[in-house]
C-alpha cells in the first residue's frame, strides 16, 4: 500500500464547465486536478484559466500519491449507505461524511472521499477539501494542549482545578463541561481524556488566544481561520466562525505521529510533459511544529483519550490508535481525527444544511474504525514512542493531591447538545456544555 504511485491523465479529464460527459471522476481525481492547477499558477505566475489549459491540453501526466488499495476500502464504505451509521434526519437529508487519509511522514494523501453515496456529478462540493465546518473539541490538541506543552506551560501531570467557579484572566467568559459536572483537581492528561471544556479554557488563558491562533497558522498549516477566531470559545472549544476543512485537520495531526514535524498534505508528487520531462515538482514541505518529546507526549495522551476517554469507538484490535472526538453546537457536526503509527485520518459527519444529528454514539469514530480496520489488517504491529513525561509545572497553582482513585469515574460521553454562546468567547458562561 505504501509504494503505489498512480499516473492520472488530465488529457482525458473534462473541464469543470462541461456538463455532458460519460465519466464521473472521483473526489480524489478532482482534488489532484485542483491541486495541480493551483501549483501551476504559483509556479509560473499564471492565471487559473491558463493553468487549466496547460493541464488539459499540454499532454501532461500527473503522478499522484493515490493508493488504490486504500481508496478501494474508502469507496466500498462511502458509496454504500447501508454500511454507514444509521441516524434520523428531521428534514429528510442524506447523511454526509468526508474523510482524508494521509501518510504523516510524507504528507501524501493516500485516499479521500468528499461525500457519501454514489457520486453522480463532476466538480460538485468536495466536503473533504472545500467545506469548512466547526471542529468542536477535535481542535483542542492542536490549538491548546500541543502549543501549551511546546512552550513548557504544561506537562501531562500538571494539576488543574476542574471547577465551575474559576475566573479567567483574559475574559469574563467561562464554559461548562458536557453534562455540567466537574472532577475537581485533576491532571492535564485526565482533562484531555475526558474532553473537559473548563480545562481547555484554563490552558488557553495561560497560552493566550493570540499565541494559539498564530501557532495554528504558522506551525500547523491552518488557513481557514479568520480574525474573529482569535478568541476563547473558537480556540478552546472549536466553534470557529467558518470552520476548518477535513484536509487541514488531518495534516495538522500528522505532527503528533512524525516526531513533531508537520507535513503539508499533497495529492501528487510531480508532473511530466508528453516527452516525459518533469515540468512541475511537488516535494514534501515540512515545518518543525513540536519538539520530539512533546509530540510523543501528545500521542500518548491521545492514545489514552481513545482507550479510556471519548474516543473508544475508534479503537483497533491490532494497532494502537490516538485521536480526539469533536462535537459542535446542537450536535450539528461530529468529528474524529485519529492516527496510528502508519496513517492519520480525519472524519467529519453531518448534514449539508446543519441540523441535529440523531445517532447512537459518534458516527465519525465509527466510520473511522470501519475504514481503518481493514487498512491495518495485515500491517506489522507498531507502537508509539514512550515519552519523558516530566514534572508538573504548577502553572495553575499548588493543590492538595488526593490519593489515587480506586475506580475511575466514567468519561463523559461525546454527546454534544450545548450552545456555545457564539464564537466570540463572550456568550453564556454556562452554554458550552455540549462541546466535546
Amino acid at each position: 500500500m505504501h509504494d503505489a504511485a498512480v499516473a492520472e491523465e488530465p488529457a482525458f479529464v473534462h473541464p469543470e464547465t462541461e456538463t455532458a460527459t460519460n465519466t464521473v471522476y472521483s473526489y480524489y481525481a478532482e482534488t489532484v486536478i485542483e491541486d495541480v492547477i493551483r501549483a501551476l499558477m504559483a509556479d509560473r505566475s499564471i492565471s487559473r484559466d491558463t493553468a487549466r489549459q496547460l493541464l488539459y491540453q499540454g499532454g501532461y501526466q500527473v503522478y499522484s500519491c493515490y493508493d488504490p488499495a486504500i481508496q478501494s476500502i474508502v469507496a466500498s464504505i462511502y458509496t454504500d449507505l447501508s454500511k454507514l451509521p444509521v441516524g434520523t434526519s428531521a428534514s429528510g437529508q442524506q447523511f454526509e461524511s468526508a474523510i482524508v487519509i494521509l501518510d504523516p511522514y510524507t504528507g501524501e494523501i493516500k485516499a479521500l472521499s468528499g461525500g457519501t453515496g454514489i457520486k453522480t456529478i463532476n466538480f460538485g462540493t468536495n466536503r473533504a477539501t472545500q467545506s469548512q465546518r466547526p471542529p468542536g473539541s477535535s481542535i483542542k490538541p492542536i490549538a491548546v494542549y500541543g502549543p501549551a506543552m511546546e512552550l513548557g506551560l504544561i506537562t501531562q501531570n500538571t494539576l488543574v482545578n476542574d471547577s465551575s467557579s474559576i475566573k479567567l484572566k483574559g475574559t469574563s467568559w467561562y464554559p461548562r463541561n458536557s453534562g455540567g459536572g466537574n472532577y475537581g483537581v485533576i491532571t492535564i492528561r485526565r482533562g484531555l481524556q475526558s474532553s473537559l471544556n473548563t480545562v481547555s479554557a484554563q490552558i488557553l488563558d495561560k497560552l493566550t488566544p493570540q499565541v494559539s491562533f498564530q501557532f495554528l497558522k504558522e506551525k500547523l498549516g491552518v488557513t481557514s481561520l479568520i480574525d474573529a477566531d482569535c478568541d476563547y470559545a473558537p480556540l478552546s472549544l472549536g466553534q470557529l466562525t467558518n470552520g476548518i476543512t477535513v484536509r487541514e485537520m488531518a495534516q495538522a495531526y500528522s505532527a503528533f505521529v512524525n516526531d513533531g514535524t508537520f507535513t503539508y498534505a499533497r495529492t501528487f508528487n510531480y508532473v511530466t510533459d508528453s516527452a516525459g520531462n518533469v515540468v512541475l515538482e511537488n516535494p514534501a514541505r515540512t515545518i518543525t511544529a513540536f519538539k520530539q518529546n512533546v509530540a510523543w507526549n501528545m500521542a500518548d495522551m491521545l492514545f489514552n483519550a481513545v482507550n479510556a476517554g471519548t474516543g473508544t469507538e475508534a479503537r483497533l484490535s491490532n494497532m494502537p490508535v490516538g485521536g480526539k472526538t469533536g462535537t459542535t453546537t446542537a450536535d450539528y457536526d461530529r468529528w474524529f481525527v485519529g492516527f496510528t503509527p502508519y496513517y492519520v485520518a480525519a472524519v467529519w459527519t453531518g448534514y449539508d444544511m446543519p441540523e441535529v444529528m440523531n445517532f447512537g454514539g459518534n458516527p465519525a469514530s465509527q466510520i473511522w474504525r470501519l475504514v481503518m480496520a481493514p487498512i491495518h489488517e495485515n500491517l506489522p504491529y507498531k507502537d508509539f514512542p514512550t515519552p519523558d513525561i516530566g514534572q508538573p509545572t504548577g502553572i495553575f497553582g499548588t493543590f492538595y493531591v488526593p490519593p489515587p482513585e480506586t475506580t475511575t469515574p466514567e468519561a463523559p460521553a461525546d454527546t454534544g447538545g450545548g450552545d456555545t454562546g457564539g464564537n466570540t468567547g463572550g456568550g453564556d458562561a454556562g452554554g458550552d456544555g455540549g462541546i466535546l
